[in-house]
């Protein structure tokens, strides 16, 4: 099988094992972290680079046999965290078990990684990989009470029910649970990784309910939302690439590795004609906005003043009888400042809610960032468009609307495929951004975000949580040569985005239609 562990390899057999469709792909990360592992989606499975060989079969297998057998998307509410995780690993067993009833072979993949499981450890993690084990490998006796009781109580039943009844299943982990409860066995969320390597996080299985607000924009926002009235054709996704991004947890003072799952898309756009010149479009561009540094030049034969390192070296030198020509002043001069700036777009549901002047958040935001790259373009400014949504910590979408370097037509048509969907967290998609923009070749690095309130999203209900990692991501960027901004529309969210940005930083715009010319100003201000 070693032929089959390619990521088009394990594709082709994630199909041929499920019956259905699904893509595999690794996850893009800088350190290798051991507590990273694979996370399925409705349509990829993200499996780290660092996965051992062995474990990318079971990995696999075991995706494949969510697939076929697990309900995914079941409310989470009233389960809390410990609940879940024991629920969610008596349903990792009770899927293997069906599929190996179907396909033998596929028993030794899962073997194979549930026996690297010691007898030992009392900690919610090590209890639960105990458990993983017992519930798999019959030859092997665990001498912990709790574990000894989750196999009595699965096999009471599967020797009844088989293994086909999710449902009693999920009762005997309510009750696996609570029982960690009464024994104090602690969990950390904020450590917290599945035990077995080549599990996922079962975040497919959970639908997590949002927040009011988030509730409420998903309710607004149309089933299949239209772009501009540009007629844009449909956007043509892209199998996205993966990153993951630590997560700052302001509870805990503690950074989460690699707790965020980025998906960056690069939009490929059906043939469209470019847009047409838009009123309003030529002051802006005639904005001096260009901004030079002065650099002094010495030596000079005229100048401002005079240069008095080079009137001790004259008079020395002809003293000595060496007289060159005189160069004895200085002036100034301005020299361009070579730039880089990423606009970071909101693309949350929110932001197509309809205005009073019958325009949406995202249009203007749209608008704002086509004047600013035309005008960053014609000043030579090397300038990029991008936009974020995001469903949960597993689904934070990126979109490149603008690359560096690209032709701005092409962009013209992107943006208006752009459409608002989903939650706004913010702190993944900043360290994305960031870390594109720190390598571009720019004595300047400026990136400015638009969006319409305080970040969100629909598994954290903590309303400073998102705040503070954006507020740590903001940190980490600035210490990387980026700087940041914000422009944001609702005056509500001012404290929250100082916090983040630093009250310098940003601009509440009270007028939303003044969203683009306010765009430029602030990358005046900030512009050296």
């Amino acid at each position: 099988m070693a032929e089959a562990r390619g990521a088009a390899g394990l594709a082709l057999l994630l199909r041929a094992l499920s019956g259905g469709d699904g893509q595999v792909q690794w996850m893009d990360e800088a350190p290798a972290a051991p507590e990273l592992r694979p996370v399925l989606t409705d349509t990829h499975l993200l499996l780290p680079e660092t996965l051992h060989a062995n474990d990318r079969l079971a990995a696999v297998a075991h995706a494949a046999a969510h697939r076929m057998f697990s309900t995914p998307h079941q409310p989470a509410a009233g389960l809390r965290p410990i609940s879940q995780i024991v629920i969610g690993s008596l349903e990792d067993a009770r899927v293997e078990h069906l599929l190996a009833e179907r396909l033998p072979g596929v028993r030794r993949w899962f073997l194979r990684g549930l026996q690297q499981h010691r007898a030992e450890g009392l900690g919610f993690a090590d209890l639960l990989a105990r458990m993983s084990r017992a519930l798999w490998d019959e030859g092997w006796v665990d001498p912990n009470p709790w574990v000894h009781k989750a196999r009595d109580s699965v096999r009471e039943v599967v020797a009844t029910q088989g293994w086909t009844n999710a449902a009693a299943l999920r009762r005997v982990g309510a009750v696996l649970a609570n029982d960690l409860g009464q024994m104090r066995v602690r969990l950390d969320l904020a450590t917290y990784a599945e035990p077995t390597a080549y599990r996922d996080d079962n975040s497919w299985l959970w639908q997590h309910e949002a927040t009011s607000t988030d509730a409420q924009a998903l309710e607004a926002a149309p089933a299949n939302p239209r772009p501009d009235s540009g007629q844009a054709a449909p956007a043509i996704p892209e199998s996205p690439r993966i990153w993951t991004y630590p997560e700052w947890d302001h509870r805990t003072h503690h950074l989460r590795a690699n707790w965020c799952t980025v998906l960056e898309h690069v939009v490929g756009v059906a043939a469209c004609p470019p847009l047409q010149h838009r009123e309003g479009a030529t002051p802006l561009l005639r904005l001096p906005w260009a901004r030079r540094h002065r650099q002094r030049v010495r030596r000079q034969l005229h100048g401002e003043a005079l240069d008095l390192e080079a009137c001790v070296r004259f008079a020395a030198d002809r003293r000595q009888g060496s007289v060159d020509e005189p160069r004895l002043f200085q002036r100034q001069v301005r020299r361009r400042v070579s730039a880089a700036v990423l606009v970071l777009l909101d693309l949350s549901a929110s932001t197509g809610d309809a205005l009073p002047g019958g325009s949406s958040m995202l249009s203007l935001e749209k608008q704002a960032a086509r004047l600013l790259a035309h005008a960053a373009t014609v000043q030579g400014r090397r300038v990029a468009v991008h936009g974020f949504s995001s469903d949960t910590r597993h689904a934070v979408a990126y979109q490149h609307l603008l690359d560096f370097g690209e032709p701005l037509a092409e962009a013209e048509a992107r943006l208006q495929a752009a459409v608002p969907r989903h939650s706004t967290r913010l702190g993944a998609a900043l360290r994305h951004a960031a870390a594109l923009l720190a390598v571009q070749p720019a004595e300047q690095r400026l990136l400015l975000v638009l969006t319409d309130g305080a970040p969100s999203d629909i598994d954290v209900a903590d309303p400073r949580y998102l705040v503070e990692d954006a507020r740590h991501a903001v940190r980490e960027a600035r210490r990387r040569g980026v700087e940041l901004a914000c422009l944001a529309t609702d005056p509500q969210a001012e404290a929250a985005l100082g916090r983040m940005f630093g009250r310098r930083y940003i601009r509440i715009v009270q007028t939303p239609e003044r969203l683009p010319a306010q765009l430029v100003a602030l990358h005046e201000r900030l512009a050296r």
